[in-house]
């Protein structure tokens, strides 16, 4: 899978994967550049719509005083191994 892109979606063509990774090598050397790039990667894979999200997930964690380096991703939910708890 090129870099960018979701294993969600699962929908990237070989055209899109080589563009993805011709604008995240331009990235560093041509920002500029790499910006119109990944905009024209956004219309093509959005005309083609491989899927539409019916919900927008939610969560919801509680944490008490006691816990320490709470971290949440949005493909990961709470990164367990990075939390600490006092005594």
């Amino acid at each position: 899978m090129a870099p960018g892109v979701t294993a969600a979606g699962r929908d990237c063509t070989r055209p899109a994967a080589s563009q993805i990774g011709r604008a995240t090598t331009l990235q560093t050397a041509n920002a500029a550049a790499a910006n119109r790039a990944w905009q024209r990667i956004d219309r093509e894979i959005m005309q083609q719509a491989p899927w539409i999200p019916l919900v927008n997930p939610l969560g919801i964690d509680l944490v008490s005083e006691r816990v320490g380096n709470y971290q949440r991703t949005p493909a990961l939910g709470v990164l367990l191994d990075q939390l600490w708890i006092k005594n």
